[in-house]
């Protein structure tokens, strides 16, 4: 999928009927492109949530956030730009549209790890 493909999702519009549909609009309403390079960007699904990171290949967890949608009626995201270790902070929605919420802060995790890189 190409860069062009990720637009902007109207979460009013958007009503995910499955966890992989869910999981693409979170990544079209994060815009992480906008901070680095969406070759880096990569998601990894789990039983219990679905990873994403930066630099897939790297050793280090360049984790951006954790999202929890396998079960669609209870919506969580794990957010680590302020607990930068551990589990993060575990915030709960109630749609997937509500991402838009925190997609700066998802943005900002990104610019954390491109900071400590350097």
């Amino acid at each position: 999928m190409d860069r062009a493909s990720f637009t902007e999702v109207d979460p009013a519009k958007f009503f995910p009927d499955d966890e992989d549909d869910a999981v693409i609009a979170a990544l079209k309403m994060f815009r992480l492109w906008d901070v680095v390079s969406y070759a880096r960007v990569s998601m990894n699904d789990h039983k219990s949530y679905c990873a994403i990171r930066l630099d897939e290949n790297s050793r280090s967890r360049k984790r951006v956030c954790l999202l929890r949608f396998n079960d669609l009626s209870k919506l969580e995201i794990s957010l680590f730009d302020k607990i930068p270790s551990g589990q993060g902070e575990i915030v709960s929605i109630s749609e997937v549209g509500e991402i838009n919420n925190y997609a700066e802060r998802i943005r900002e995790r990104a610019r954390q790890i491109l900071s400590s890189e350097k």
